[in-house]
């Protein structure tokens, strides 16, 4: 009797041996991995920037003149800073006109971010041609983080407005 529950008790031990292996592996890898998707990169490449949301009006009145019920929508363009300078403004290529719950995507010349872990300033304006342009929302956040990963598109949204940057890592 002995005997036999000592081979029951083996065969339990090597068949937890055997199921804490495989969890180890499928979980940590066999050391062959390459865990680039949490490690920092050197610079992250902005390719295009996708707007999808942004509030309505102003908190006030809506972003353009409205006469009687016909609106003017607003003219959107992003912009970003990087500390004190800003190092895209695409104010040129605003885009007229534009509807709630549609989809606005502006082509970006490769603008490499060259400190991906520091916030950067992501802006969206309404232009508004002789006078000042409205500030419709602004989010400050780094291009790479730990928790994120190398995610692409990176999602930025607060304040109202959303945007999703379609980038490359470069190491």
């Amino acid at each position: 009797m002995k005997t036999k529950t000592n081979n029951q008790l083996i065969s339990l031990l090597i068949a937890l041996y055997v199921f804490i292996a495989f969890m180890f592996t499928a979980c940590c890898g066999n050391g062959d991995d390459d865990f680039t998707n949490t490690q920092a990169p050197s610079s992250v490449t902005i390719q295009k920037i996708t707007v999808t949301n942004w509030p309505s009006n102003d908190g006030i009145s809506t972003w353009d003149i409205c006469v009687g019920l016909n609106c003017i929508r607003p003219d959107i363009y992003p912009v970003i800073k990087y500390e004190s300078t800003t190092i895209l403004d695409l104010v040129n290529e605003a885009i007229e006109n534009v509807s709630t719950g549609e989809n606005y995507s502006f082509s970006i010349s490769n603008l490499v971010i060259t400190e991906p872990k520091i916030k950067h300033l992501f802006r969206l304006y309404d232009e508004d041609g002789a006078t000042e342009d409205d500030l419709m929302g602004q989010v400050s956040v780094a291009p790479f983080s730990t928790v994120n990963g190398r995610s692409n598109p990176i999602i930025i949204s607060g304040d109202g407005i959303t945007m999703e940057l379609q980038v490359t890592y470069q190491d």
